[in-house]
C-alpha cells in the first residue's frame, strides 16, 4: 500500500468532514457545557499571570462578583415577597387570629370535621408564629 502524502490543513478538513457524519454522535450538552467551562478555566489560568496582581485580583474580582449576585438574590426575593403583601388579606379586610383558628378547629373536631380540624389547627400554629414575630406576615400563608 503506497504512502499517502498529505499536508496538516487536509487532514484537518478531512477529519472534520468524517465526523460530521450523522452515524458519530453529537456532544451533549452537559458535555458542550463541561467543555466551554474548562475552556474558559484553561484561558483564566493561562491569562492569570498576564493581569496586574496576578491571582489576587482574579480572586477579589470573584469573590465581589458572587457577594453582588447573592445580594441581587436577596434583594429581589424580599421584593418579590413584600411586592405582594399589602393592607388588606388575601380573601377579605378580616384575617383569623391564632385563637380564632384554634377555636374553629374545635368547633370542626366537635363535628367530626378531621381535615377541616386539621387544617385550622395548622392555621393555628402559623399565625401564631406570626403573631409571635418568628415569621414575617405572608398573605395565603394561612389561606
Amino acid at each position: 500500500m503506497p504512502a499517502i502524502d498529505i499536508d496538516r490543513e487536509a487532514a484537518r478538513e478531512a477529519a472534520e468532514r468524517e465526523l460530521a457524519k450523522p452515524i458519530y454522535p453529537k456532544a451533549s450538552l452537559t458535555d458542550r457545557i463541561g467543555e466551554w467551562i474548562d475552556e474558559f478555566l484553561n484561558r483564566l489560568v493561562a491569562k492569570g499571570s498576564t493581569v496586574p496582581g496576578g491571582w489576587l485580583t482574579i480572586s477579589v474580582l470573584v469573590i465581589l462578583v458572587l457577594v453582588a449576585l447573592i445580594v441581587g438574590v436577596r434583594i429581589a426575593r424580599n421584593t418579590m415577597r413584600t411586592s405582594r403583601s399589602g393592607d388588606y388579606g388575601l380573601f377579605g379586610a378580616h384575617e383569623l387570629t391564632a385563637a380564632e383558628h384554634r377555636a374553629a378547629a374545635e368547633r370542626a373536631a366537635a363535628q367530626a370535621d378531621w381535615a377541616a380540624a386539621i387544617r385550622h389547627r395548622l392555621r393555628a400554629v402559623a399565625r401564631q408564629l406570626e403573631e409571635a414575630g418568628t415569621l414575617n406576615p405572608v398573605p395565603g400563608r394561612t389561606a
